[in-house]
């Protein structure tokens, strides 16, 4: 059982794309929850906090997201990363990280609390309708 996701290491490594998909696919793992929504343009990729705490580097960030605009066929202005948990009361919070890129890697990255914000409706209303990044056949 994987109970917690290992990012990849290297985004030009042959089975890394292969090891990541399989993490996704297995119910097992906090990778099974990331979902996905497109709107106007974007493509909001939301993550369990669980999977976002270990996106601590520029370098896992590349990687992880490279690896989910493969996926999705997406460039990297459109692609979002949003932070998702519950707290104890069962309340909803969203993180956004807000990625800047240059040269195809991660140059900079600020995370926006999204709790009290304007963005908070419409960003829930997002995940209410998201899917599954992979969706079972």
């Amino acid at each position: 059982m994987t109970l917690t996701p290992t990012l990849p290491n290297h985004i030009n490594q042959d089975n890394t794309l292969e090891r990541f998909l399989g993490e996704l696919a297995d119910r097992r793992s906090l990778w099974y929850d990331l979902r996905v929504a497109e709107m106007s343009g974007q493509d909001y990729v939301f993550v369990p906090d669980a999977v976002c705490r270990q996106l601590n580097t520029v370098r896992t960030v590349t990687n992880f997201l490279t690896n989910i605009q493969t996926i999705l066929g997406s460039s990297k202005t459109r692609t979002l990363l949003i932070s998702y948990w519950h707290d104890r009361y069962r309340e909803q919070h969203f993180e956004k990280y807000c990625v800047e890129w240059i040269d195809g890697a991660v140059a900079g990255l600020r995370r926006e609390l999204l709790d009290g914000s304007p963005q908070f409706d419409f960003i829930k209303m997002l995940f209410e309708h998201s899917e599954k990044l992979i969706l079972e056949g």
